[in-house]
This record gives structure tokens, sequence and C-alpha cells, in this order.
């Protein structure tokens, strides 16, 4: 976490202490480490997104096999139920036939032989009809697994999505919070240095304009004196005209270097402050971007999950069919053997 900025002007006791505190607390925040860690966690998201499609794509082979098992039975069902309505219409004929070509006395022994029949094959459906049931209890219990290791599959991708989620918020947040502290910092300094750099001036030229007076009241008195002893020392007062004038114009040059130096730092201090924000702007733009592509990343992610969902309600609207067409199965062959036990 990036340090508190706000006391430290206060806690300092000077300029360049202040400024070898901040470059250092500068230098532990650094941005490029942050980038590092952004890009980090978006790689890890990448993963995690790549990885899900694979499980929805694993999912999407389990479903394909439990449909193709589904057909499978429907038609093994289609198939006995064909068997059965065959046999059906075959030991009808039988009978008939039977009953239109024997005499009266061997009706009843024949009606005994259909009747044993009858029941061999009532038995044999009935032991059908149970491996049926075996079978139907069984895939119905594959398929409640299934949909259960579904759901709980869900919840833990659901979680490590959240998990992953906050984690990468909660790293952009400590990110640009950093990033303002170590911005806001370096414009105080930069705004601190300009004051200094302004009041300095200001003082050099209330020097400059000091020393001014000073000269004009020296070269005012020493004209009087020249005036009072012109007679008698006219070489001390060539002296002091010149030695005055000469300190003058050096006082002079050295305020203007000092004023022009200033100008120059002063020129190069606003050279770094544009540097610095445009440096800023561009690590917003970055954050903008990258804020960007963790939302696409998030939509992706949820189309995943409803295509998922839709699978799921795809698999129960196949299960209520399948139950339904062996509902049917089951009572038109009830049915069949009802009619075959009155005949």
């Amino acid at each position: 976490m990036a340090p508190d900025f706000d006391d430290l002007f206060d806690d300092a006791p000077d300029l360049l202490s202040l400024k070898q505190y901040l470059m250092q607390e500068l230098d532990s925040c650094n941005v490029e480490d942050l980038k590092l860690s952004l890009k980090k966690c978006l790689t890890d998201a990448r993963k995690k997104i790549a990885k899900l499609r694979k499980e929805i794509r694993d999912q999407q082979e389990i479903l394909e096999k439990e449909r193709v098992m589904r057909e499978t039975a429907e038609n093994e069902l289609r198939n006995l139920s064909n068997n059965l309505n065959r046999e059906y219409s075959e030991s009808l004929y039988s009978s008939l036939n039977s009953r239109s070509n024997v005499n009266n006395n061997t009706r009843k022994l024949n009606g005994t032989s259909n009747e044993s029949l009858l029941m061999e094959e009532l038995k044999s459906s009935r032991l059908l009809n149970k491996t049926l049931t075996e079978k139907l209890s069984l895939t119905e219990l594959e398929l409640e697994k299934v949909l259960q290791n579904k759901k709980d599959m869900k919840m833990e991708m659901e979680v490590a999505v959240a998990a992953q989620g906050a984690v990468l918020i909660d790293k952009i947040y400590t990110a640009q919070k950093a990033r303002d502290a170590a911005t806001s910092t370096r414009l105080k300094l930069l705004t601190h240095e300009n004051e200094e750099l302004l009041k300095r001036i200001k003082q050099l030229e209330i020097g400059v304009c000091g020393c001014d007076s000073v000269v004009e009241t020296n070269l005012v008195h020493n004209d009087l004196l020249i005036q009072d002893f012109s007679n008698q020392k006219p070489m001390d007062t060539i002296y002091t005209k010149k030695s005055t004038n000469e300190s003058k114009s050096l006082m002079e040059e050295d305020a203007l270097k000092q004023v022009a130096q200033l100008k120059e730092e002063y020129c190069v201090l606003k050279e770094r402050c544009e540097m610095f924000e445009l440096q800023s702007k561009n690590e917003k733009n970055r954050l903008a971007n990258m804020q960007d592509d963790l939302k696409n990343k998030q939509s992706e992610l949820d189309e995943a999950l409803a295509e998922k969902m839709a699978l799921q309600a795809e698999i129960q609207s196949i299960k209520l069919r399948y139950r339904c067409l062996l509902f049917s199965n089951t009572k038109i062959y009830t049915s069949q053997r009802k009619k075959q036990t009155i005949l």
C-alpha cells in the first residue's frame, strides 16, 4: 500500500529531506510493478476462462453420450413393443385357426394349453417389465449423479470466478490508489519547488533594486565629496567613480546571471511537470483499457454460464420425453396384455 503523503510536509524538516523521503517512497510503489501485477492477474483470468471453456466442452461431450444412450434405450423399447405386438397378433391368429379347425372335444384341451401359454407369456412379460424398470431406475440414478456433479462444478466455478474477480478488483483499486497518491505527491513537490523558485526570484529582484538604490546614494555622496575636494584630490575622485561603476556593473551581472539560472530551472521543472502529466494520462488510459478487457472477459464468462444453463434445460426436457415415452409404452403393453387375457 502507498503511504499517506498528506502529513509529510509537516514531518519533513526541510525541502531536501522531504524530497529524498518522497523519492524513496515512490520507488517502493513503482508503476512498473503495478503494471506487471495487473498483467499477471489478466493472464490468470484468461487461463481460468480457458479452463472453464474446456470444462463446458467436456460437459457437452457427456451430454452427447447421454443423448446417444437415451436414443438406444428408446430404440430398444420400441423394438420390444413391436415384437410383443407381433407375438400377440401371431398368437391370436394361431388361436383362431386352432379354434376353427378342432372339434368341440379338443377345444377344452386347446383352451387349457392356450391358458398355459398365456400364463408363460405373462410371466415373461413381467420379467421383461421388471428388467426395463430396473434399467430405467439405473439410468435415472446416473442422470441424477451427473446433474449433481454439474451443480457442484457450477458452484465451484462461480466461487472461483467470484474470488478471482474480487482479487483483481482489489489489486486494481490498490494500484490506482497508489498511483494517484504518487502523482499527488509529485505535483505537490513540483508546486512547492516552483513556489520556492518564485520566492528566490522575488528576493533577488528586491536585492537588485536595493543595490541600485544604495549605489545611487553612494554616487550622490561621492559627487558631494568630489565637489568638496575637487581642487585638492582629483585622482581620488576619479578612482572612486571608477570603483563604484565597476561594483555596480558586477552586481548587475551577478543578479542577471542568477535570474537567468533561476528561469532555466523553472523551465526545466515546468517541462518535468508536463512530462509527468502526459505519463499520468497514458497510465489512466492503460488502466481503462485493462478494465475494458476485464469487462469483456466477464461477459464471455456470463455467456458460457448461460449456455450451460440452456444445456441443463435441454437435459431436463429429454428426461421428461424419455419418461413420457416409457410410460406410454408400458401403458400400451399392459392394455394389450389385458386384452389378451380377456380373449
